[in-house]
């Protein structure tokens, strides 16, 4: 349970680090926030793409700062520093860093494709997966900020089955024959949803993971998980 073995608890020295880390996960709901708007017409996608950028640029700005204060961590405590600290956090921040990414290429689609049209089956399904992975988000958070690592692993569960049902719309779609005429938008739109399910999942692992094995969660090993590493 790496995450909660290093920050909770305890004084550390690294609760800025741990804060910019929750920062970064609140710029990434906000990023996530603006591409669903995009997509489902709720507002102008080309409209969106500066604040968009603009909170995904806060979120790779915030990882920099994040290698600065651990590499200054280091070098203050030496032989002292707890090394599993530096590789559990670079992992975790990589990963929200990269659920910024993936929301910016949601909005991407809609500013070519356009949004999907309302009172569709596809504008439906779209907006079911984007309401539930910007709850997980929110409690992604939340159970990061206070090192829970029960509640970690039943969203854990939760994100995974998430990231198969969209990973078999995807399949569906480009089993269909014929294929839709816009099959192309919506796979994308999928891949890029599942990966943001994905992701949100390997930043959880932190709570319920020894390091060697942070972003390989297996449910059917989970009550493994827990040995110390």
């Amino acid at each position: 349970m790496m995450w909660r073995e290093l920050f909770g608890g305890r004084k550390s020295g690294l609760e800025r680090i741990e804060q910019h880390v929750l920062d970064m996960l609140d710029a990434d709901r906000h990023t996530f926030d603006l591409a669903t708007n995009g997509l489902l017409g709720a507002a102008d996608p080309g409209r969106l793409r500066q604040e968009a950028s603009d909170s995904d640029h806060r979120v790779n700005m915030l990882v920099q700062q994040v290698r600065r204060e651990l590499v200054v961590h280091a070098s203050l405590h030496g032989a002292q520093v707890d090394t599993a600290v530096m590789f559990a956090t670079m992992s975790i921040v990589k990963d929200i860093e990269r659920i910024g990414d993936y929301a910016k290429r949601l909005l991407r689609v809609a500013r070519v494709r356009g949004p999907f049209t309302p009172d569709t089956d596809e504008h439906a399904q779209i907006a079911a997966y984007t309401d539930r992975i910007a709850e997980h988000l929110t409690d992604v958070r939340e159970t990061l900020g206070v090192h829970d690592p029960d509640r970690a692993s039943t969203l854990l569960s939760d994100l995974q089955a998430l990231t198969d049902e969209i990973t078999a719309a995807i399949d569906r779609l480009l089993a269909a024959d014929p294929a839709p005429g816009d099959g192309a938008a919506r796979a994308l739109t999928y891949h890029f949803l599942a990966r943001v399910s994905a992701h949100l999942g390997n930043v959880l692992t932190s709570l319920v993971l020894p390091l060697d094995k942070l972003d390989f969660y297996d449910e059917q090993h989970a009550g493994q998980s827990e040995a110390p590493s």
